[in-house]
C-alpha cells in the first residue's frame, strides 16, 4: 500500500464535503455559458436537474460497487472482478482520466489568475507553482486533502450563497419564458454539456476503501451531490434570469459576470469580483489536488509503484498536459473532451464492473476482513 491504512480513514461527513468539493471546482464558472449553448433555450437549466439525475444513479451504481468490496479502492479490485488484462486496463484508464482532469483544473486556474489577478505573469510560472504546491499537499495521502476540503467548504458555500443571492435583485423571470416552449429536444440536447459540471463524484471509487463505515457511503453521495446539483442548478437559473441567454453566450466565466452585476453597498469590498476569484482558486485547488491524488493512486497500486515517487513523476506529465492548449478555446475543447469521456467513467466501467460481480458472485460483505 502507498500509504497506511491506519492513519488514512474517512468519516461520512468528510465523504460527503469530499464528493461536494471534487464535483463543485471550475465546473460551476463555465455550466450556464456551456449549457446554454448547447440548449439554445431558456430550459437550460432543465438540462442540469436531468444530468445531476444520471449523476445519482451512476452515484448509486458505484457505491453498490465498492461496497462489495471493503477496503480496497477500485484500482485494487477491478482485477478480481474481470480478470488481471483487463483490471489492469481499467485501472489505467481511470488514472488517465484522473490525470487529466487535473490538468485541466490547473490551466483553468492559470487562465482566471491571468485574466483577473495577474495579467503580466505567464502561464506557465503559475501552473508550475500551482502544480509544485499542490503535489505538497498530495503526497500527505487522502486526510491533508480531506482537511483542505473541511476548512474551504463553508466559505464557498457563503460565497455563493452570498453571489445568487445578491443577484435576485437583478433577476427577470421573464428570460426563463416560456418553459420548454420549443419542445423537450434542445433542453435533452443540453444534457451533456452539464456532465463535466458533475464530473468528480468518481471520488467515491477510491474514497469508500478508507471509510471507516463504508455502509454510510451513500447517505455521503446523495447528499454531495444533492448539494451541488442544486448550487448548479440556481447558478443556471439565476445567470439565465439576469443576463439572459443572448449575453451568457458571449460570456467566459458567466458565474464571475454575476459579481459585476451586483450592486454592493459604499462600504462594501471596491471589488469583489478579486475576492470571488481568490476564493474560487482555493476550490479549484482542492479538486486538482484530488484529481491528481486519485490518478497518482491508481497508477502506484495498478503497477505496484511507490506512491510519491509516482506523483513526483506525474508532476511533469500533468505540466505538460496543462500548458499543450494553446488558447482559452483549446481549454474549453479538452474540457468538452473530459465531458464526452466521463460516461464511461462514471457510468459504463462502473455498470459493468458491478454486473460481472453480480455473475460471479464475488463479494464480501461491508465489514468483513
Amino acid at each position: 500500500m502507498p500509504l497506511g491504512r491506519s492513519k488514512d480513514s474517512v468519516t461520512s461527513v468528510q465523504a460527503t464535503i469530499a464528493v461536494f468539493s471534487m464535483v463543485i471546482g471550475a465546473g460551476i464558472l463555465t455550466i450556464s455559458r456551456e449549457v446554454v449553448e448547447a440548449a439554445g433555450t431558456s430550459d437550460a437549466w432543465l438540462s442540469v436537474i436531468v444530468g445531476s439525475m444520471i449523476s445519482v444513479i451512476s452515484g448509486v451504481i458505484i457505491v453498490k460497487l465498492c461496497q462489495r468490496y471493503p477496503g480496497k479502492t477500485v484500482f485494487e479490485f477491478s482485477t478480481e472482478v474481470v480478470g488481471f488484462f483487463l483490471g489492469k486496463v481499467i485501472s489505467v484508464l481511470l488514472s488517465i482520466y484522473f490525470v487529466f482532469l487535473a490538468a485541466y483544473e490547473a490551466r483553468i486556474m492559470a487562465e482566471l489568475v491571468s485574466t483577473y489577478l495577474l495579467q503580466e505573469t505567464p502561464m506557465k510560472i503559475m501552473v508550475v507553482l500551482f502544480l509544485w504546491v499542490c503535489s505538497y499537499l498530495v503526497v500527505g495521502g487522502i486526510n491533508p486533502i480531506l482537511k483542505s476540503f473541511e476548512y474551504f467548504f463553508p466559505v464557498i458555500i457563503f460565497l455563493i450563497v452570498a453571489i445568487l443571492g445578491l443577484c435576485l435583485t437583478k433577476f427577470d423571470i421573464d428570460n426563463l419564458r416560456p418553459v420548454l416552449g420549443k419542445g423537450i429536444m434542445p433542453m435533452l440536447k443540453g444534457v451533456s454539456s452539464s456532465l463535466l459540471s458533475t464530473a468528480g463524484f468518481e471520488i467515491l471509487l477510491v474514497i469508500i476503501a478508507f471509510m471507516k463505515k463504508p455502509e454510510k457511503a451513500m447517505g455521503s453521495m446523495l447528499i454531495g451531490i444533492t448539494v451541488v446539483a442544486v448550487i448548479n442548478i440556481a447558478s443556471v437559473v439565476v445567470s439565465i434570469g439576469v443576463l439572459s441567454i443572448e449575453e451568457i453566450r458571449n460570456l467566459t466565466w458567466p458565474l464571475a459576470e454575476l459579481v459585476s452585476a451586483i450592486i454592493l453597498p459604499e462600504a462594501s469590498l471596491e471589488d469583489f469580483s478579486i475576492f470571488f476569484v481568490v476564493i474560487w482558486l482555493l476550490s479549484i485547488f482542492t479538486t486538482c489536488a484530488a484529481a491528481s491524488y486519485i490518478g497518482g493512486l491508481g497508477i502506484s497500486q495498478t503497477f505496484s509503484l511507490d506512491f510519491k515517487t509516482t506523483i513526483y513523476v506525474l508532476l511533469p506529465i500533468i505540466y505538460v498536459l496543462s500548458v499543450l492548449p494553446e488558447d482559452l478555446v483549446d481549454v474549453f475543447a479538452a474540457g468538452d473532451i473530459i465531458g464526452m469521456l466521463w460516461p464511461a467513467v462514471g457510468i459504463a466501467i462502473p455498470v459493468v464492473l458491478l454486473i460481472v460481480s453480480s455473475i460471479r458472485g464475488k463479494r464480501r460483505k461491508v465489514g468483513d476482513n
